[in-house]
Order: structure tokens, then sequence, then C-alpha cells
């Protein structure tokens, strides 16, 4: 099944339905471009599985277990130590693309309350998970960098700012008219 704005529109009414207002629990790296995020709440804890996968990009709660590696991949160890203990604040997706944010709030090493905000995006080849400040914008890490010889169009790199990737003349048809849809 194609994972498309419409998939994720409904993959995201089912996310906030088990996991808004969860406690993030563990976080695991079991594979090099794939995350698993247990999340407690309403006394049950949920899996979020969050894959960045070339060919098999997706975000959906899972009930299966995976072997983890002996030591945990950095970025997985980044991941905890700026997510775990966190509420899950939001979880929603822009526009009708296949862009996910998922903003937690959590303490950081002063005690202060911070809200980090994890973008999921599916993208096929281009797909990545990226952990930014939302206060700021400005990226903490992600589990696939992307450098200026890489991509002329868009850097992934800890400490710059995040911007969205190009959307191209997509128009979504949930924000047009009826007359509007029909014309195009």
């Amino acid at each position: 099944m194609a994972l498309d704005g419409i998939v994720v529109k409904n993959i995201i009414k089912e996310l906030n339905t088990a996991i808004l207002n969860g406690k993030v629990d563990k976080i695991y790296q079991p594979e090099k471009d794939e995350i698993i995020i247990n999340v407690y709440n309403k006394g049950k804890t949920y899996k979020l599985l969050i894959s960045a996968n070339s060919s098999n990009p997706r975000i959906h709660l899972t009930s299966h277990s995976k072997d983890n590696p002996s030591s945990p991949p950095m970025f997985c160890m980044l991941l905890r130590k700026h997510l775990s203990g966190g509420v899950v604040l939001n979880v929603e997706q822009y526009g009708l693309d296949r862009i996910i944010f998922i903003d937690i709030s959590s303490l950081d090493e002063l005690g202060n309350m911070t809200t980090k905000r994890l973008v999921v995006e599916i993208m096929g080849k281009y797909s990545n998970i990226i952990l930014i400040d939302k206060e700021s914008s400005k990226i903490i890490d992600s589990i696939k960098r992307v450098t200026s010889e890489m991509s002329r169009i868009r850097e992934v790199l800890p400490g710059t700012i995040y911007s969205l990737p190009q959307q191209g003349d997509k128009i979504d048809p949930l924000l047009i008219n009826k007359t509007e849809f029909y014309d195009l």
C-alpha cells in the first residue's frame, strides 16, 4: 500500500488517539534508519515505529519486537537524552504532505522544560527523522545527515535551521472549494 498524504492523515488520527499526552518511556534504534519509541499512555505502552528506510519508510504503532544492538547508536542516545521522560504534546501532519511533526516536552540538563520536535519526512529515498528545538527551529541532529555535496537544495545538519522540503506546485485538496477542485 502506498503511503500517501491521505493514509498519513489517518495514521496521525490514530497516533493522537493512542499516544497524545503519553510519556516517552524507552527509545531504541534496532536498524540504522529506524527507531522505536515506547510511549506509556492510559495504562498501556505503545510502540511507535518510525522508519526512514529508503525502500520502506513508514510510521505506525506496532506490537512486534526487534533485537537491538548491544550498544545504542549515537542518534538513539541523543534521542534518549532529549526525549526520555517527556510528554507527547502534539502529533500533526504538514498540510496533506508526508511530513509529520511530533512535539515532546521534557526537562533539559538544567531542569528547565523544553519542547523538542521530531520531524518525520516520509519521502522515499529522501526520508529522514530529524530532531529540532521547536523554539529556535535549529536542527539538533538527524538519522541521515545531508551535506551540501549530497544536495544543493537543502542541508540537514546539526546547528542549521530546519526548512521544509521543496513542495513544488502541490495544492491541498482539503483547502480549496468544490469549484476550484473541478476547475483543476
